[in-house]
C-alpha cells in the first residue's frame, strides 16, 4: 500500500509541481525585466553646504531646511525651492548641489526665482543665495533654464568647455562628460564663450563644441527641449547619440552589433513609454533591437 501511495503521489503530484515551478520561473523572469527596465522618475539628491544629503524622491511638500538666510522647501509636484530670507543684508556664499542620478529628473527654483529643469545624470552646483553683484552656477549634464532678469546681477552658467552669460532668457544646455557641449537658445539672448572665443545667439540657434571649436547653427528648438516636455525627439540623429539619451533615462546598457556607424534615427517617442513599447517603437523606426534583461541589443 505504501508503494502504491508513493506511485500515485509521483503520478499526480509531479505534473502539478512542474506547472507551478514553470509558472513561477516565468513570472519571476517577467517581474525582473519590469523591475529593472522602466522609464525614469521624479527624484534627486540635494547636498547642503554642510554635506548633509537629502533624498528628494517622495514628492511631498516639506520644509527641508530653514535658518536666518534661506528657506528650502519641496512641493508635491517634484520641485525644490530656495527662498531668500527677507531683510537679511548678508546673504553669504554657502554652496549646495542637486544631483539627478541615471533614470531620474527634477526641477529647482533658485533663490532669485530662476527655474531649472534637470535631465537624467545631471548635477547643478549653486549658492543658497546669490551675491550682490552676480549670479553663477555650474552644470554637468543637461538642464533647461528660465532665468529671472536682473540687470544688476548678470547670470552665468559654467558648463564644462562653455561659459554662458545670460540676459534674461530661456535656453537649454547639454554638457555631459565625453560629449560635445551644446547651448540652444529658445527666447532672449545669451553669449557663449569657449577657449577665448565668444558668440551671441539668437532664438533658434545653438552654439556647440566640435574639435575644440565653437560653432553656431540654426536648430530645431522642439527637438532640443523635447526631453523637458516628456519626449525623445530625434531628427537624423546618429543612432549611438540617440541611444545615449535612452540609456540615461531607462538606466540600461546598450550593446551594438555591427559596424554601420552612419545609422541615423528619426522619430518621436514618449519618455513614459514602457520598455517593451520603447523596443517596439525603435523597431518600427527601422532600428532593429531587442531587450534582454537590463540590456538593449542593437543591430547597426
Amino acid at each position: 500500500m505504501a508503494g502504491i501511495a508513493a506511485a500515485l503521489l509521483l503520478l499526480f503530484g509531479l505534473p502539478l509541481y512542474l506547472v507551478q515551478h514553470t509558472d513561477y520561473e516565468q513570472v519571476t523572469k517577467i517581474a525582473t525585466v519590469q523591475k529593472v527596465v522602466h522609464p525614469g522618475t521624479k527624484a534627486a539628491v540635494l547636498i547642503l553646504a554642510d554635506g548633509t544629503k537629502i533624498d528628494l524622491s517622495d514628492n511631498k511638500q516639506h520644509i527641508l531646511h530653514q535658518d536666518a538666510k534661506v528657506k528650502i522647501t519641496t512641493t508635491a509636484e517634484g520641485t525644490v525651492q530656495y527662498q531668500f530670507t527677507a531683510g537679511n543684508s548678508n546673504p553669504g556664499h554657502r554652496t549646495n548641489t542637486i544631483e539627478t542620478p541615471i533614470g531620474t529628473e527634477y526641477n529647482i527654483i533658485l533663490a532669485d526665482g530662476s527655474k531649472v529643469w534637470l535631465n537624467a545624470g545631471s548635477k547643478l552646483t549653486f549658492p543658497e543665495t546669490f551675491a550682490s553683484n552676480n549670479r553663477e552656477v555650474t552644470l554637468s549634464g543637461e538642464a533647461y533654464f528660465e532665468i529671472t532678469p536682473d540687470k544688476k546681477k548678470p547670470f552665468y552658467v559654467n558648463a564644462d568647455q562653455q561659459i554662458i552669460r545670460v540676459f534674461g532668457t530661456h535656453f537649454n544646455v547639454q554638457s555631459y562628460p565625453n560629449e560635445n557641449n551644446r547651448t540652444t537658445l529658445v527666447e532672449g539672448s545669451v553669449q557663449v564663450t569657449q577657449s577665448g572665443r565668444s558668440k551671441m545667439l539668437k532664438p533658434g540657434q545653438a552654439a556647440f563644441s566640435r574639435n575644440n571649436n565653437l560653432l553656431v547653427q540654426d536648430v530645431n528648438i522642439e527637438e532640443a527641449i523635447a526631453w523637458k516636455n516628456g519626449f525623445f525627439y530625434f531628427e537624423s540623429t546618429p543612432v549611438k547619440e540617440a541611444l545615449s539619451a535612452i540609456k540615461r533615462w531607462y538606466n540600461v546598457d546598450i550593446i551594438y552589433k555591427g559596424t554601420n556607424e552612419k545609422r541615423e534615427l528619426t522619430g518621436k517617442i514618449k519618455r513614459n513609454s514602457t520598455a517593451q513599447q520603447l523596443i517596439e517603437t525603435l523597431n518600427f523606426l527601422d532600428i532593429k533591437c531587442q531587450l534582454k534583461n537590463n540590456k538593449i541589443e542593437v543591430e547597426l
